[in-house]
């Protein structure tokens, strides 16, 4: 076999190994897109969930926690609390069915524009004299209530 031969045998098996790499690296890139897609998809719900358990408590729903389901026989109290439990969920789910996607938005820019008027109200603490907005007071207040918990 010539030198030209080889060379051309060589540049043959790279080109197909170069094609074999490219097949591995599109496939991986379908992958992690998908599992990007996975992730997100997972964000959406959680923050719908949210969304939706806010405005049902607008709506005038008590919020209940959530119990693991348990058999009566077993712990009528626990069976009571799931009850209670999944006829919330199930309150919570026909009011949700009534509030449309433009309606959420709407309420979540009142929501924004009234933090917004709120944040230019300032507060004096009577102990130290400290001037804070009413925002800050509020998100400080939460902040060492969820430092608590």
């Amino acid at each position: 076999m010539t030198d030209i031969a080889k060379m051309q045998a060589e540049l043959q098996r790279l080109q197909e190994k170069q094609e074999v790499l490219k097949a591995r690296q599109e496939r991986q890139q379908a992958r992690l897109n998908a599992e990007k897609r996975k992730q997100r998809n997972k964000r959406l719900i959680e923050k719908g969930a949210v969304l939706e358990d806010m405005q049902a408590v607008v709506k005038g729903l008590k919020k209940v926690p959530k119990v693991p389901r348990v058999s009566k026989a077993e712990d009528p109290e626990g069976y009571a609390k799931y009850q209670a439990y999944k006829t919330y969920n199930h309150q919570k789910e026909q009011i949700s069915e009534k509030i449309s996607p433009a309606d959420s938005q709407e309420w979540l820019e009142t929501l924004i524009e009234f933090s917004k008027w709120v944040s230019h109200f300032t507060l004096t603490d009577s102990k130290t004299g400290e001037k804070e907005s009413t925002w800050e007071r509020f998100t400080r207040i939460q902040s060492q209530n969820n430092q608590r918990s």
